[in-house]
């Protein structure tokens, strides 16, 4: 853990940083001015001392400017085994002046506001790395070559998750100070040493929650005018190996057009759609958004078709049919209550096998760790046995390469594709058949074959894949993004998972 000592008096506050950054940081309390220095600090009895493990940045409260430092982390464990992450579980609010030029109910005001930002900080949600960008996924930097580094992964940090941007502001005016900042992400982490056919990987989830449109449960729902849509979140799922780094990024968010649920008395609180807004041209913004980033979209809705919600679910696929001439989508329906209603999960295999062959077609992100960022092996894995995906083991069928997806857009279907050209359908198994085709059960020989399958794959030469999508990609001029699928869902049973 790298550690420094904080110093605070009535008439200053100092940050000893000289042994890991060779200065230390000096805040003048009686004008609030801040500036670097090598000289060392000499406090006396009467001066508080804190060990801290980072700075989480400058806020301006109604007293002034606070520093905020970190001076209580839990080691989550080491992605790649080198890289550590923390959450950070404790934090100090400290303004830079004294609060005696406050009236007695901007005092109270400070002091509530400095006890909640402390209280949010502290809250166990927040996560960093001195040494990996926790900000960005696995493919944004092999293709885009970032590296980390202490001190310098805030240059390479994508803006959208880097929860403290604005709070290291100040510090990032000065070339001095930047060495300073951490770049955090506000969601969940989790890492863990599995054991795949007797080959030691190692298993990470991580969810970023995005911080445009953010807000607590009820206050913030929908879409704003520049189509960022409320607890908006990527996760993604990392597998590695000695040698590798598998990536498979999705994204969720609330239902992309102008609607509110403040809360009320009741359970749950009414719908209000708007009736004057243009939901069409926001929730255009938010799927090109989308698009450009990830490449096409698998977008799933969980909303009730009946009720309340059922007005919804309506109005949103009123939106979204009519993007129909604009942009790559395919638009599911999934009402999640009424097929899993009295513990019926079993149903989920429906929305499975809708996807099924999308899923196939984004694949995943495989990146070799001994090559060069620019030269980085990035594979999209489209013959991956689907169904053995979705048992409790990682288990490869090397023997189905279809590459196809559905162009149907039968009014019975759950699904539709949204495309502005029309492409020739493909005979596709049904999800029955497909099952009728797959192995339920296999023998442990047959497991090591399938996972041998797997690391030949991995291994295999850099050879192009292409996807019904490529073409669309190149002549826009992305990158296609691993398998992305967006959970425009508004389960408020689910909302506060992360």
């Amino acid at each position: 853990k790298i550690k420094m000592e904080l110093y605070i008096s009535d008439d200053a506050i100092v940050i000893n940083a000289s042994s890991k950054h060779g200065f230390n940081v000096f805040i003048d309390r009686t004008d609030g001015s801040m500036h670097t220095g090598t000289q060392a600090p000499s406090p006396t009895l009467d001066w508080e001392v804190e060990v801290i493990h980072c700075v989480l940045g400058i806020v301006q409260l109604v007293g002034g400017p606070c520093l905020v430092v970190v001076d209580g982390v839990e080691n989550i464990g080491a992605l790649k085994q080198k890289h550590t992450v923390y959450k950070i579980t404790s934090t100090i609010v400290i303004p830079f002046l004294s609060n005696a030029h406050l009236s007695e109910s901007e005092n109270q005001c400070f002091e509530r506001m400095q006890y909640l930002l402390g209280n949010f900080t502290s809250s166990g949600s927040l996560y960093f790395s001195y040494t990996y960008n926790l900000t960005t996924n696995a493919q944004q930097q092999a293709t885009l070559g970032l590296v980390g580094g202490e001190g310098m992964i805030h240059t390479t940090a994508d803006t959208r998750y880097f929860f403290n941007m604005s709070m290291h502001l100040p510090l990032l005016a000065s070339k001095e100070l930047q060495k300073l900042v951490v770049a955090c992400i506000m969601g969940y982490i989790h890492i863990e040493s599995v054991n795949i056919g007797g080959y030691p990987c190692q298993y990470v989830l991580i969810s970023r929650r995005a911080t445009a449109r953010a807000g607590t449960r009820f206050f913030k729902r929908g879409v704003d005018v520049e189509g960022h849509v409320a607890n908006h979140i990527e996760t993604e799922q990392i597998l590695c190996t000695s040698d590798m780094i598998s990536s498979f990024v999705q994204v969720r968010g609330s239902i992309p057009i102008f609607w509110q649920q403040l809360p009320t008395f009741q359970y749950k609180p009414p719908f209000v759609i708007s009736h004057t807004r243009n939901h069409t041209s926001a929730a255009a913004k938010h799927f090109n958004e989308l698009s450009l980033r990830y490449g096409e979209v698998v977008c799933v809705s969980l909303l009730n078709t009946s009720g309340e919600e059922g007005q919804l679910a309506r109005t949103f696929n009123d939106v979204i049919t009519s993007l129909l001439s604009e942009m790559f989508i395919k638009y599911i329906a999934f009402d999640f209550h009424r097929e899993c209603r009295g513990m019926k999960w079993h149903n989920l295999s429906k929305l499975m096998d809708d996807i099924e062959t999308d899923f196939r077609m984004h694949g995943m992100c495989v990146v070799k760790e001994n090559e060069r960022p620019s030269q980085a092996m990035l594979r999209t894995i489209s013959d991956v046995g689907y169904h053995q995906l979705r048992k409790s083991t990682f288990q490869f069928d090397s023997n189905n390469s279809n590459h196809e997806f559905s162009t149907s857009s039968s009014s019975t279907s759950r699904h539709q594709r949204l495309s502005p050209t029309k492409k020739k359908k493909k005979k596709l198994l049904t999800g029955a058949e497909r099952k009728r085709t797959h192995s339920r059960s296999k023998s442990a020989s047959q497991l090591e074959h399938d996972h041998d399958d797997m690391m030949r794959v991995m291994n295999a030469p850099k050879t192009a894949t292409h996807s019904p999508a490529d073409n669309f990609h190149a002549k826009f001029g992305f990158e296609t993004m691993d398998g992305v699928y967006v959970d425009d869902g508004e389960d408020d049973e689910e909302e506060e998972e992360e």
